[in-house]
C-alpha cells in the first residue's frame, strides 16, 4: 500500500519541478494527479502517507544520515561542528546514542499516529468530517500561501509559550521530564529534536504544529508544505553544524538552539528568534543581530548608496533627454 500511494504522491510533487512544460500545464498535471490520487485512495490513507512521507524525507532519514556521518567520520564532522568535538554525538550523548535513536523514531511516528488516531475517531466513530481538509479541489495559490504563513506563525508563537512557561518554568512533572530527557544531552544533534519524553515532546512539537491546522482545518497540501518546512528547520537547527544553507536565518537559528542547550534552557525558546527578541529572552544575540551582521557582511549600506546614486543619475539623464525633446518639439512648432 505504501508503495502504491507514495509513488503517485511523489510523482505529483515532482511534476512541477522536473518537467519542461509551462506553469499552466504543470498546474493542470498537478491538479489531475491530486484528483486521481483521491479517487483511487481513501482521504485518510492519503493524509497518513502524505504526512509520513514529509516527516521521513525531511527529518528522520536525513537525521539518521547525519548521525552516521558524525559517528562514522568524526574527524571530518568535528571540522564543521559549531562546538567542535563537544558537539559530536559520541561526546554529548556518550552511551545514550542508541536510546536517542529509538526514542526519536518512536516520537516521530507517535506524532503522525496521534493525528491519524484523531482522524479515525472523527471520521469513523463520531462520523464527522476529516480534521484536515482533504478536498479534491485545490486551494487557490494566495490561499495556500496564507495557510502556510499562518501555520508557521501560530506554530512559532505556541511553541515559544509552551517551551518557556510549561517546560522551563516551575517545578511541574512535565518540566522535570523535559530537563531529565532532552536536556540530558549536552549539545544537540539532529535526532535530539525528537528526543524527549513523549509527553513533553507532544507539548513542544505536536500541539504547536497540529492544533492550529486542525482548528482552522487547513488543506492537506499546504499543511504538507508546513510539515516539510518544520521538519527541515528541526533537522538543521538541532544539527550543531556551522556550515548551513542560509547564513542569515538558519545559521542564527542553529546558534540559538546550541545556546539554549548550553545555558540549560535560560532563553532562546523558539528557533526563529522573533518572539524571543520581543519578549527579551534571547541569549547570545537575537534575530535582529543576525540581520544586522548579514547586512554589514555584504556592505549593504554602500550598495544601497550606490544604487541610489545610479538611480539619481538615471533620473537626471531621463529628465535631460525629456527637456531636449521638449525644446526640439517647441522649436519645430515655432518654425511651422
Amino acid at each position: 500500500m505504501g508503495a502504491f500511494i507514495s509513488l503517485p504522491l511523489t510523482t505529483m510533487m515532482a511534476v512541477p519541478l522536473f518537467s519542461s512544460y509551462t506553469t499552466s500545464l504543470n498546474l493542470l498535471f498537478f491538479t489531475l494527479n491530486w484528483y486521481i490520487l483521491l479517487l483511487t485512495h481513501p482521504p485518510l490513507v492519503v493524509e497518513l502517507y502524505g504526512i509520513l512521507i514529509m516527516r521521513l524525507l525531511f527529518f528522520l532519514i536525513p537525521a539518521l544520515i547525519f548521525l552516521a556521518f558524525d559517528t562514522g567520520i568524526p574527524s571530518v564532522a568535528v571540522q564543521i561542528k559549531a562546538q567542535g568535538k563537544y558537539a559530536l554525538p559520541t561526546f554529548s550523548a556518550r552511551r545514550r546514542i542508541g536510546k536517542v535513536v529509538v526514542v526519536s523514531v518512536f516520537n516521530t511516528l507517535l506524532g503522525v499516529g496521534l493525528l491519524v488516531g484523531l482522524e479515525v475517531l472523527s471520521t469513523k466513530v463520531l462520523r464527522w468530517r476529516t480534521l484536515l481538509s482533504v478536498s479534491k479541489q485545490l486551494p487557490m495559490p494566495w490561499k495556500a500561501v496564507q495557510s502556510i504563513f499562518w501555520g508557521l506563525f501560530n506554530r512559532g508563537v505556541l511553541q515559544y509559550l509552551i517551551h518557556r512557561f510549561v517546560l522551563h518554568e516551575g517545578r511541574s512533572p512535565v518540566a522535570k521530564l523535559h530537563k531529565s530527557w532532552q536536556h540530558s544531552v549536552a549539545s544537540p544533534f539532529s535526532l535530539v529534536a525528537a528526543y524527549d519524553h513523549p509527553l513533553p515532546y507532544l507539548l513542544h512539537h505536536w500541539i504547536p504544529l497540529y492544533v492550529p491546522a486542525i482548528f482552522f482545518r487547513t488543506h492537506l497540501l499546504p499543511f504538507m508544505v508546513i510539515e516539510a518546512i518544520v521538519s527541515m528547520e528541526e533537522l538543521l537547527t538541532y544539527s550543531g553544524y556551522s556550515v548551513l544553507p542560509s547564513a542569515i536565518l538558519v545559521k542564527g537559528m542553529a546558534r540559538r538552539t546550541d545556546l539554549h542547550f548550553l545555558t540549560k534552557g535560560k532563553g532562546n525558546f523558539a528557533a526563529f528568534g522573533a518572539v524571543d527578541w520581543i519578549s527579551g529572552t534571547s541569549v547570545g544575540g537575537d534575530v535582529v543581530d543576525d540581520l544586522k551582521a548579514e547586512w554589514d557582511k555584504h556592505d549593504m549600506d554602500d550598495k544601497v548608496q550606490d544604487g541610489a546614486d545610479k538611480a539619481g543619475s538615471l533620473l537626471d539623464s531621463v529628465g535631460l533627454n525629456m527637456r531636449k525633446s521638449g525644446r526640439k518639439l517647441k522649436n519645430g512648432t515655432a518654425s511651422g
